[in-house]
C-alpha cells in the first residue's frame, strides 16, 4: 500500500516507483476556450460569463460527477470584466478560487480521477501544492501519510 507525501517542490530524487500529483491546474482546459475570450483596450483580457461556462464546462466534463451542471456549479457573473493576462493567470486567480467558493466538489473529483490512475504497486504517491483538499481525498482512498524523517540537530 502506498504512503503519500505533500510537498511544496518535488524531490530531485524519486523513485521509479513513486506517484506524482500536481496541484489542480486547469489551463489545458481554459486554452481551449480562448476564442471566446475578449480583449480590454489595455491589451489583457476579460472573464465573460459564457467565457468562463464555457471553460467550467470542459472542466467538468474532464474531472466533474454525473452531478456536475456547468450552468448553475458557480456564480460566473460576480467575475465578469474582471481582467487576467493569460489561461494561468484566470486559472490562479479567478477559476480556482470560483470553485473553491462555490463547488469544491471539483477538487475531490480532480484527486480522485488521479488517484485512479495511481499504479498499484506505488510506493509513495507525492502531492505537489497546497494541501487545501489533498489529505482528505487520500484519507478517502485508504492511503496513509508517509513518516516524516527529522534531521538530527547537532550541538
Amino acid at each position: 500500500m502506498a504512503k503519500y507525501k505533500i510537498v511544496k517542490e518535488l524531490p530531485e530524487k524519486i523513485g521509479s516507483k513513486d506517484f506524482v500529483i500536481y496541484a489542480p491546474d486547469f489551463t489545458p482546459e481554459i486554452e481551449k476556450v480562448q476564442d471566446r475570450r475578449i480583449t480590454a483596450r489595455d491589451g489583457r483580457f476579460l472573464c465573460t460569463p459564457n467565457y468562463l461556462r464555457k471553460a467550467i464546462n470542459l472542466i467538468g466534463l474532464k474531472y466533474g460527477n454525473e452531478n456536475f451542471n456547468y450552468m448553475t456549479v458557480c456564480k460566473v457573473s460576480q467575475y465578469d470584466g474582471v481582467p487576467y493576462v493569460d489561461a494561468k493567470d484566470l486559472n490562479d486567480n479567478v477559476i480556482i478560487p470560483m470553485f473553491l467558493k462555490d463547488y469544491p466538489m471539483i477538487f475531490d473529483d480532480y484527486m480522485a480521477q488521479k488517484l485512479k490512475a495511481c499504479p498499484k504497486d506505488a510506493a509513495t504517491v507525492y502531492y505537489v501544492g497546497d494541501n487545501e483538499f489533498a489529505e482528505k481525498a487520500f484519507k478517502a482512498h485508504g492511503i496513509e501519510k508517509a513518516a516524516t524523517s527529522k534531521k538530527k540537530q547537532s550541538k
